[in-house]
Protein backbone atom coordinates (compact mmCIF):
# COMPACT_ATOMS: atom_id res chain seq x y z
CA UNK A 1 0.00 0.00 0.00
CA UNK A 2 0.99 3.53 -0.42
CA UNK A 3 0.82 6.36 2.09
CA UNK A 4 1.53 10.10 2.47
CA UNK A 5 4.15 10.18 5.68
CA UNK A 6 4.91 13.06 7.92
CA UNK A 7 8.32 12.54 9.96
CA UNK A 8 8.94 16.91 10.41
CA UNK A 9 7.06 19.78 10.47
CA UNK A 10 7.40 22.28 7.08
CA UNK A 11 5.05 22.47 4.33
CA UNK A 12 4.12 20.34 1.65
CA UNK A 13 7.27 19.69 0.74
CA UNK A 14 7.73 17.36 3.72
CA UNK A 15 5.25 14.85 3.04
CA UNK A 16 6.51 12.22 1.43
CA UNK A 17 4.49 9.08 -0.31
CA UNK A 18 5.79 5.96 0.27
CA UNK A 19 5.24 2.20 -0.07
CA UNK A 20 4.21 0.12 3.00
CA UNK A 21 3.62 -3.10 3.82
CA UNK A 22 0.28 -4.65 3.39
CA UNK A 23 -1.42 -4.65 6.72
CA UNK A 24 -2.50 -7.81 7.95
CA UNK A 25 -6.22 -7.83 10.40
CA UNK A 26 -5.64 -9.63 13.49
CA UNK A 27 -8.09 -11.64 14.93
CA UNK A 28 -11.70 -9.39 15.74
CA UNK A 29 -9.98 -6.77 13.59
CA UNK A 30 -11.04 -5.99 9.32
CA UNK A 31 -9.57 -4.64 6.47
CA UNK A 32 -10.95 -1.64 4.76
CA UNK A 33 -10.35 -0.60 1.62
CA UNK A 34 -10.44 3.05 1.14
CA UNK A 35 -11.87 4.46 -1.90
CA UNK A 36 -10.47 8.47 -0.85
CA UNK A 37 -9.19 9.63 2.11
CA UNK A 38 -9.13 13.62 3.08
CA UNK A 39 -6.55 15.52 5.35
CA UNK A 40 -8.46 17.11 8.44
CA UNK A 41 -7.52 21.07 8.33
CA UNK A 42 -6.24 20.82 11.96
CA UNK A 43 -3.42 17.81 10.77
CA UNK A 44 -2.60 20.58 7.98
CA UNK A 45 -1.79 22.94 10.84
CA UNK A 46 0.23 20.54 13.31
CA UNK A 47 2.43 19.66 10.29
CA UNK A 48 2.75 23.28 9.36
CA UNK A 49 2.85 24.73 13.01
CA UNK A 50 3.26 21.78 15.42
CA UNK A 51 0.77 21.98 18.32
CA UNK A 52 0.29 20.89 21.97
CA UNK A 53 1.12 17.23 22.45
CA UNK A 54 2.03 16.87 18.83
CA UNK A 55 5.29 15.27 17.55
CA UNK A 56 6.10 13.78 14.22
CA UNK A 57 6.71 10.20 14.04
CA UNK A 58 10.04 8.45 14.40
CA UNK A 59 11.24 7.89 11.12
Amino acid sequence: MHAIRIEEHGGPGVMRWTELPDPVPGPGEALVRLGAAGVNYMDVGARAEGGPGWAAPPA
